[in-house]
Order: C-alpha cells, then sequence, then structure tokens
C-alpha cells in the first residue's frame, strides 16, 4: 500500500533558510519517491527572473535554492539537491512526430526516486530549504514549495 503526504514551504525574503519538519504516517516502513512543485506568489512583472536570456534557443535552468532531508532515526542527509524551475527547454529538440516515441520522461519531472527506510523510531523528516530565487534576482521573491513524499505503508493487521 502506499501513501503521499504534501507538505507546503513557503519563502518570503532574500537568501532565506527555512527549516521545517514533516511528520509520517505512524505505518511507514518506506520513503519511495520525491517530487515538489513551486508557485511563485510575487508578480512576475515585478523584475524577478523567470528565465535566463541567452543567444541560442536552449534555457539555462533557473535554480532556485537547495533542499535538504534528514531522519531523526539517521545520522546523515538522506536527500540533497537543487530547487529547479520548470525546465522551459522540455521539447526544445523534440522530434516525436512519428520519429521518437512520446516518453513520459520527455515531457514531465517524475518523482526523485528514493529507497529509505524507516521504522516506527522515525515519526519526522527534517529538512531546510535554502532560497537562490532571491539571490539571482536581486530582491524578495515570494514562493511557495509543494512538496510530495510518497510512502510505502505497511499493512494494517
Amino acid at each position: 500500500m502506499e501513501g503521499l503526504i504534501i507538505h507546503t514551504v513557503a519563502i518570503n525574503r532574500q537568501g532565506e533558510l527555512k527549516h521545517f519538519e514533516i511528520p509520517l504516517s505512524n505505518n511507514a516502513k518506506f520513503i519511495t519517491g520525491l517530487w515538489y512543485k513551486v508557485r511563485l506568489i510575487t508578480d512576475a512583472e515585478s523584475g524577478v527572473v523567470t528565465e535566463l536570456k541567452s543567444r541560442s534557443p536552449y534555457q539555462p535552468e533557473v535554480i532556485i535554492g537547495e533542499l535538504s532531508l534528514s531522519s531523526n532515526q539517521r545520522e546523515g542527509v538522506f536527500y540533497f539537491g537543487k530547487i529547479i524551475l520548470d525546465n522551459a527547454n522540455y521539447g526544445l529538440l523534440d522530434y516525436t512526430g512519428g520519429v521518437f516515441r512520446v516518453n513520459n520522461y520527455s515531457h514531465a519531472k517524475f518523482p526523485q526516486s528514493l529507497k529509505v527506510k524507516v521504522d516506527a523510531d522515525t515519526a519526522i523528516v527534517h529538512g531546510y530549504i535554502h532560497d537562490n530565487w532571491g539571490v539571482i534576482s536581486g530582491r524578495n521573491v515570494r514562493y511557495e514549495i509543494d512538496l510530495y513524499i510518497y510512502q510505502q505503508l505497511k499493512e494494517k493487521p
């Protein structure tokens, strides 16, 4: 049986470091996936960087910040990665009109594959998000990040 936890983290200031805790289900066995979605709250017309211009049609990714997750049961961090704005390059060189098959991985982000074992001692996932978007924009950028944590649950007797 699988479960999903959705947790929203709001960032309001340039370079903000936001700590948070996500409670897990009491019958969680493994954390099996991680996915995120970024929602801009600040008005995009007010000079917020949402894409970087270059001479080629390829757009470099806008790195919004860094995400770190850890468990109170383990000593180290079990996930660390960059949070990236939706990639504008999806479909840039997409020749799917009969030449290549359309695959999900060529058109959308999928949950990051994880296999983190948890047991009754783990009730909370600790994490932090460090803002980079406000730093590259040179101003306070308000946005929210929805974290989706997929978990494998033990069958209830």
